[in-house]
């Protein structure tokens, strides 16, 4: 029981958490961006070493 008190009480904070604003952008979108670039760079990388392959 203490542990489904635990989880649902992190599940509120990290709700919260994305909730928040910094300066005028959500924390959720912050997030949400950084992963979409953390790919696009890694797909640019990925692109610029298998063209220096050939």
């Amino acid at each position: 029981m203490t542990f489904i008190i635990i989880r649902a009480a992190s599940f509120h904070q990290i709700d919260h958490l994305l909730g928040l604003s910094i300066v005028g952008f959500k924390v959720n979108w912050l997030l949400e961006l950084g992963g979409i670039a953390c790919i696009a760079i890694a797909a640019i990388n990925h692109r610029n070493f298998y063209l220096k392959q050939k």
